[in-house]
C-alpha cells in the first residue's frame, strides 16, 4: 500500500502575533508583527474603529524593520481622543493579498 501525501503552500501573510497589543494615543508606539510570508518592503496599515465598529480612520505605520517572519512598525498617532481600537493590516502586494484580524488597541 503507498500513500501520497500533497502539501499546499500558502504564499499569503499571515499574522501570527504582535507586541504589545496597546499603547499611547499619541503614537509612537514599537510594536513587533510575528508571522510567515510577509513581503520585503510591507504596507503596514491601522484601521481604527469607534466603539460601534465603523471605521473612524486608516492610518499608516511606519515600518522600521522587515525581514520575514517579522515586521517592526511605529505606530502612527490616534486622531481622535478617545479608547479605539485598531486593526494591523500587513499588505504584501495589494489590498486581495493581506494579513488581519490582529488589533491594537489606543488609551489617552
Amino acid at each position: 500500500m503507498s500513500y501520497a501525501f500533497k502539501t499546499i503552500a500558502s504564499s499569503q501573510a499571515q499574522i501570527a502575533a504582535i507586541s504589545p497589543t496597546m499603547g499611547s494615543g499619541s503614537g509612537g508606539t514599537l510594536v513587533t508583527i510575528t508571522g510567515r510570508n510577509f513581503p520585503i518592503n510591507p504596507n503596514v496599515e491601522l484601521i481604527i474603529y469607534d466603539a460601534d465598529g465603523s471605521v473612524l480612520s486608516t492610518q499608516q505605520a511606519t515600518v522600521t524593520y522587515s525581514a520575514s517572519p517579522l515586521i517592526e512598525v511605529t505606530t502612527p498617532a490616534n486622531p481622535t481622543s478617545s479608547f479605539n481600537n485598531a486593526e494591523i493590516r500587513v499588505y504584501k502586494n495589494n489590498a486581495s493579498d493581506e494579513a488581519r484580524d490582529w488589533y491594537f488597541y489606543y488609551y489617552n
